[in-house]
């Protein structure tokens, strides 16, 4: 039996000697949309967490929220892990830049918040990530500084393809964590358990970006990585917007246009995952050998 979801129990307590998730870590059990706690009107701009434009109120509402699931995933997880047994968690994310969400320009990363409604600030780590900078041709670096996605609803809506409604809701429901929020996390479910120990231990947390969609000399019209991208993000997009077929097809247009304005086939895009590795304490442990704090193992 496996549960429709890995924000619940899957397995029976105490059976496991490994657990293991591959990318789908990032996504949230629900999303806090694109709407301000107060009710005021806010920059709607954008569609991935963490771009310019997106009010620094929302950013930090889905910080928490990711960090919450993540914390519940881990607490699960430890229920389900035999002693000594390690879980192996992987997730897009990490101390790198998202090339497909934050835009290409690097060197305009730090203006973040300068803008009216451009209030987020990214951590320090991500904005000094140098890893997608050199993969973007030079003539090519300051030109888009927000998430395709974003850049694409907003060339369709700005030609009177589709209504500004379909940007002023449409959203990605995932959070790229950094490795501070993993740490966290950890400690709050460690914390959560009431184990003296904690339940816990962590055994390694690495940053571990994949390039994708370098072609070497193929021909630049190449689309595999650009047809990648749509389909992990394009069911979302349409779903939070409520967007028709043909509304598709037009931010689709605009998608792959941009795609190839920005993103060189031979080059391919950097995208940030992050594994982190954890040891199932043992329950009966009365020893000090193992440690419950998160801050050592990660680097």
């Amino acid at each position: 039996f496996v549960a429709p979801s890995f924000w619940e129990p899957l397995f029976l307590n105490n059976t496991l000697d490994l657990a293991l998730t591959y990318i789908t870590l990032h996504w949230m059990r629900e999303a806090p949309g694109k709407e301000l706690t107060s009710g005021a009107a806010c920059n709607k701009s954008w569609t991935i967490a963490g771009e310019t434009g997106m009010p620094r109120e929302l950013y930090a509402a889905w910080k928490a929220a990711s960090n919450e699931d993540l914390t519940t995933f881990l607490e699960l997880r430890a229920q389900e892990l035999k002693d000594n047994a390690e879980g192996l968690f992987v997730m897009v994310g990490g101390d790198e830049w998202f090339q497909w969400g934050y835009g290409t320009n690097l060197a305009e990363s730090k203006k973040h918040g300068e803008e009216v409604n451009a209030e987020v600030v990214l951590p320090e780590s991500i904005q000094n990530s140098s890893r997608a900078l050199d993969l973007v041709p030079a003539e090519n670096r300051s030109a888009l500084k927000t998430s395709i996605f974003t850049a694409a609803i907003q060339r369709a809506v700005d030609r009177k393809e589709v209504s500004p409604s379909v940007l002023e809701k449409a959203y990605v429901p995932y959070f790229l964590r950094t490795k501070d929020d993993v740490i966290q996390a950890l400690n709050a479910a460690n914390d959560r358990s009431g184990a003296s120990e904690g339940v816990l231990e962590l055994v390694e947390l690495k940053n571990s970006p994949v390039v994708i969609g370098a072609m070497g000399n193929e021909t630049e019209d190449d689309d595999s990585a650009a047809e990648l991208g749509w389909s992990i993000h394009s069911h979302a997009i349409q779903a939070t917007s409520g967007a028709s077929e043909k509304d598709m097809e037009c931010i689709k247009k605009h998608y792959l246009e941009a795609h190839r304005e920005h993103f060189h086939p031979q080059h391919g895009i950097c995208i940030p995952f992050m594994y982190v590795v954890v040891r199932r304490i043992p329950r009966a442990s009365s020893g000090s050998s193992t440690s419950t704090s998160a801050g050592e193992g990660s680097e």
